[in-house]
């Protein structure tokens, strides 16, 4: 089995299956301003914290309402769609898998320390990590390595002996700026395989495919 002093897990689109409800909401929201969604706009939001996010919509669909009122309501539709969200398949035997080995296991997301409580209230593993570390415990979120090295230090673990899973390329690139193994499991329903490939050579279709790649000898 491949050696980690710790393990460190984005959660939006990564442990539970949150993509299609940011995107729904995000619709919402561009809608009701009377304009027409762009799936390549639309892309690049994915992965990035939300007051990155709103600056961007604001910016590329030309939305002059102000960004604090864009960011409450935003964060008031995502909230009440994710009190449903649905785990990511594997989530919970992955988490399970770590446990039995004794291996430290951090939340680490972009998103606030809200969502990631409503977000976790109907997870049965939601207890499974040692720490959950939210965007806004840093100054500059993901793909700065800020939160990633955070919740190394927190847990004690040197950054070359972290492994980081993502679904993003945003996250991916946080943590190969923060000197950690990365391993990607990529969320889009298209996703650009080539582009993760060139950040990092462990891309994986879930979760299942991760626990495989670690039991094999190094």
């Amino acid at each position: 089995m491949k050696a980690f002093d710790a393990v460190l897990i984005d959660m939006d689109g990564t442990l539970t299956d949150s993509e299609p409800l940011w995107h729904t909401a995000e619709h919402e929201l561009i809608e009701s301003h009377g304009k027409i969604v762009d799936p390549e706009i639309q892309k690049t939001f994915t992965g990035v914290d939300t007051p990155t996010m709103i600056h961007k919509l604001r910016k590329a669909y030309g939305i002059k309402e102000s960004h604090e009122v864009l960011y409450a309501t935003l964060s008031s539709r995502i909230n009440n769609l994710l009190k449903s969200v649905e785990a990511r398949a594997g989530a919970a035997d992955f988490l399970s898998y770590l446990e039995k080995r004794c291996i430290p296991t951090a939340l680490v997301s972009n998103s606030s320390v809200e969502i990631i409580e409503t977000s976790l209230s109907s997870q049965p593993w939601k207890d499974s990590f040692k720490g959950r570390f939210s965007a806004e415990h840093v100054e500059n979120a993901k793909p700065a390595p800020d939160l990633y090295l955070l919740a190394a230090k927190k847990l004690g673990a040197e950054p070359a002996k972290c492994l980081v899973l993502e679904d993003s390329l945003t996250g991916i690139r946080a943590g190969v700026s923060a000197g950690m193994t990365c391993a990607a499991i990529p969320s889009d329903e298209e996703p650009d395989f080539a582009a993760f490939k060139t950040l990092t050579p462990h891309v994986f279709n879930t979760l299942f495919e991760v626990m495989a790649w670690l039991e094999e000898e190094q």
